[in-house]
C-alpha cells in the first residue's frame, strides 16, 4: 500500500485509515465527511495532536482470516 496525499484525495468517510500528521506516523483515525474532520484513535504521540495537519493516509490492512 502507498501513502496517499490528502492534496489528492481523502477516504471514504468512516472508513479507519493509518495517518500521518506533519511528515510522521501518529495513529490510526477516520475523516468524517460532514464536519470535514479527522478523529483520531491509538495516538502514539498524544500531547498537542489537534494542532498537527494530517497530511497523508493509507487504508488498514484486512484483518488475518480465521483459523480453522
Amino acid at each position: 500500500m502507498e501513502w496517499i496525499s490528502v492534496k489528492d484525495r481523502l477516504p471514504q468517510p468512516n472508513e479507519w485509515d493509518s495517518i500521518i500528521t506533519n511528515g510522521k506516523f501518529v495513529c490510526w483515525g477516520h475523516f468524517y465527511e460532514p464536519e470535514k474532520k479527522w478523529y483520531r484513535d491509538a495516538c502514539r504521540e498524544v500531547e498537542d495532536i489537534k494542532n498537527k495537519r494530517i497530511t497523508h493516509w493509507m487504508p488498514l490492512p484486512k484483518p488475518p482470516e480465521k483459523e480453522k
